[in-house]
């Protein structure tokens, strides 16, 4: 009897979402490899444990490999039965809008990732974003545009001339993505792999290292640790999903044959996070009294957007005033999955334990 692990690769092991995946592979006893741009970077301090984020008797093997070189992704996924690739370039402040190089990056970098991949590995998971998805006119407020079509998994976001209007990240995001599949569709029969594409809208939940960041909880850490005193009287719409069930459904993917040629969006509903905080507010007395509430002129959160970075993009999720938004058809992972999605509450109550759990707030 052969009860040897099947080994999954995954790309970019320091990341957020990528720390619960490898958690929900190691709790499926697959044996994991992942890759790191440095292995002396601090980010990997964790990944190194032995009993790794609390899972007794687990580790992972770090190699490195970088998305900017073809160098060592064939190293990295030797004798791999699966590949989750989830390294991409996420960028902080205007560089989500005006950085090109990350383009390159991620699209070079699938590239690269997908050659080596050919003819090693069963199945491939990739990670999307909602973000090529939610811009399909091309422009930040497509979101808000109620009475279109609803969103689904056959919509693309416009890259074509779009940089200005929906920023560098969503570009690259698309271009990565489109790519993956056209690469899918043109390899021979005997070094064919089959893919699935994950794309997530606004991920939270939990941390499960200090040394990982997150993007995405930026604004939930900075309003739950009262760094942000009020936000615009206008409500903010987010769509949102919990880090956890993307995580699963990254892991569940590999196996199911339903999954193979299939995009899935994941997507859990629109949120507003002050008014989410304060149905939490009761539950994390003292700490909640310098939570956010709606108090500011919306036209004075403009003007700061043209200062401060974290009130730019905050703004860039406004939207217009009527405060509409479009509808995302995203119920075919749980059709073909069975995936059943987290509360917000559920989902904002962890993140702010597991920032108290780490020492980021008290």
């Amino acid at each position: 009897m052969n009860n040897k692990k099947e080994r999954v690769l995954v790309t970019g092991a320091t990341g957020y979402i990528a720390s619960h995946v490898i958690k929900e592979l190691l709790e499926k006893n697959y044996s994991v490899r992942g890759t790191v741009r440095s292995l002396k970077s601090p980010k990997c301090q964790d990944l190194k444990k032995n009993n790794i984020f609390g899972l007794k008797g687990q580790s992972i093997e770090l190699v490195e490999a970088n998305l900017n070189t073809n160098e060592g992704w064939s190293e990295a996924l030797s004798q791999c039965d699966y590949l989750i690739h989830m390294a991409s370039p996420v960028p902080k402040g205007d560089s989500y809008f005006n950085d090109t190089s990350i383009i390159d990056t991620a699209l070079n970098g699938t590239r690269s990732v997908l050659e080596a991949a050919s003819g090693v590995v069963k199945k491939v998971v990739m990670t999307s974003s909602s973000a090529a998805i939610m811009f399909p006119e091309g422009t930040m407020n497509d979101s808000f545009n109620y009475n279109a079509p609803p969103i689904t998994e056959e919509t693309w976001s416009k890259v074509e001339g779009t940089l200005k209007t929906i920023g560098a990240y969503p570009v690259s995001k698309t271009k990565a993505e489109l790519f993956a599949w056209d690469f899918c569709k043109s390899q021979a029969e005997e070094k064919a792999f089959d893919l699935t594409t994950i794309n997530p809208t606004v991920v939270i939940g939990p941390l499960l290292s200090s040394k990982i960041r997150a993007l995405s909880l930026s604004f939930p850490y900075f309003a739950a640790s009262g760094k942000i005193g009020s936000l615009p009287k206008r409500r903010i719409p987010l769509p949102y999903v919990d880090v956890r069930d993307v995580a699963c459904a990254h892991v569940e993917s590999l196996k199911n044959p339903k999954t193979n040629g299939e995009r899935y969006i994941l997507h859990n509903g629109y949120f507003d996070l002050a008014d989410a905080l304060q149905e939490l507010k009761e539950e994390f007395l003292p700490l909640s009294k310098k939570w956010p509430k709606h108090n500011m002129p919306t036209f004075i959160f403009q003007l700061l957007s043209f200062f401060r970075e974290d009130a730019k993009m905050l703004t860039s999720f406004m939207g217009p005033s009527h405060g509409k938004v479009r509808e995302i058809i995203s119920t075919k992972v749980t059709d073909h999955l069975g995936l059943r999605y987290r509360t917000m509450s559920d989902s904002l109550r962890d993140t702010i334990n597991s920032f108290k759990k780490l020492g980021m707030i008290k």
